[in-house]
């Protein structure tokens, strides 16, 4: 599935407020979902490597489910880091459709 550059945008912002430590954008972009501040600190802390922003080619490295009944996509969306490249580090996201506007979540950070 072809993500719209909004939604890509969007992503590539949230990633750098990751890379950048900027809990303050992520909470007033609402972007925590059903993650929390002590709980992206610790997995990153674990992963022992630095975040860095991807390559402009990333996109096509997400993989996108749609809800089945319509309400919304998955994204799983690797991350990169100064020691790996392309990391096995993955930031789950979830796109809401909610009336005239869509809402980004993150919904997990693991190792896949």
């Amino acid at each position: 599935m072809k993500i719209e550059k909004s939604l890509e945008l969007e992503i590539i912002d949230l990633i750098e407020a990751l890379v950048n430590g900027d809990f303050d954008k992520i909470s007033a972009k609402n972007w925590y979902g059903r993650l929390n501040k002590p709980d992206i600190e610790a997995r990153i802390s674990e992963h022992a490597n630095t975040l860095v922003l991807p390559p402009a080619s990333f996109v096509e490295k997400i993989d996108t489910y749609e809800y089945k009944d319509g309400s919304g996509l998955a994204l799983d969306v690797p991350l990169w880091t100064e020691e790996e490249g392309m990391s096995d580090l993955t930031l789950s996201l979830e796109l809401i459709y909610e009336e005239a506007k869509t809402k980004l979540q993150m919904t997990d950070l693991r190792i896949l």
